[in-house]
């Protein structure tokens, strides 16, 4: 019998290979807007691209309109 392999992907490499829709934060909301900081100055992304992880995609989850 193998042993199992756990491995996890931090959420910068999901972001960077389209693998992120949504970041969200349990308790501490400004988690969010701290990581796309975060994401932004270590250059995964822009932030207007990062942005819609926030904001956009979430409502959409949600089922909310989103104002154009």
């Amino acid at each position: 019998m193998r042993p199992a392999i756990i491995a996890s992907i931090g959420a910068p490499d999901m972001i960077r290979e389209g693998l992120c829709d949504i970041l969200a934060s349990d308790y501490y909301y400004p988690a969010m807007l701290l990581g796309l900081a975060r994401l932004k100055s270590d250059g995964i992304a822009p932030l207007h691209a990062l942005w819609p992880l926030v904001s956009d995609n979430p409502a959409r989850a949600l089922g909310s309109p989103i104002a154009a």
